[in-house]
């Protein structure tokens, strides 16, 4: 339920940075806090209950990753993120999510790590300093401006270290497909 709460606050999000910035960008924080809150509490609350699932596992990131990426896009339209910050860090996520994809397809889970629990917290905080850059006089708004991208780059670079389990389990997998594709073909 509360994945379906941030789902819905994606379209407001983005309208909110999108219209006449900086208008309604104190509104835009405050729905990306509950977001945030709602994240951390939905997964805690499944748990405490018994009651996570892969279904709400996987809803939850990809609800995650939406809110993120559009946010930070919309802002990126906007001038905001640099995009040889935000554009390796995306594509890094759609690699890493594939590849956990095909290895679950495989039946290869490969669990969430700390390091995703650390760039989604630096993704956040990047946010919330490009968007406070709209309020902020010069020079302090360019400031906020840099130390959200920079929060951004090191975001990248934790997300990283994440791919690394990744890349080991689709390696096993592969391996041993190509076993099985071996003896089939023998």
């Amino acid at each position: 339920m509360l994945t379906l709460l941030r789902a819905l606050l994606i379209p407001p999000i983005v309208l909110c940075i999108l219209w006449q910035p900086p208008r309604f960008l104190a509104l835009t924080l405050a729905m990306l806090w509950i977001a945030c809150i709602t994240d951390i509490l939905d997964g805690h609350i499944a748990r405490a209950y018994n009651q996570a699932t892969e279904f709400g596992a996987v809803s939850d990131a990809l609800t995650e990753k939406i809110m993120m990426y559009s946010a930070m896009f919309a802002l990126f339209g906007l001038g905001s993120y640099w995009p040889a910050v935000l554009l390796p860090m995306f594509i890094r996520d759609m690699f890493t999510d594939g590849l956990r994809s095909y290895c679950a397809s495989k039946g290869e889970v490969v669990k969430a790590f700390a390091w995703g629990k650390a760039k989604f917290g630096l993704q956040f905080a990047s946010l919330n300093a490009v968007i406070l850059a709209f309020r902020l006089p010069e020079p302090w708004a360019f400031r906020f401006n840099a130390l959200g991208n920079i929060l951004l780059a090191a975001a990248l670079a934790v997300a990283l270290f994440g791919t690394i389990p990744v890349l080991h389990a689709f390696t096993r997998v592969s391996r041993t497909q190509s076993g099985r594709n071996t003896k089939e073909n023998s």
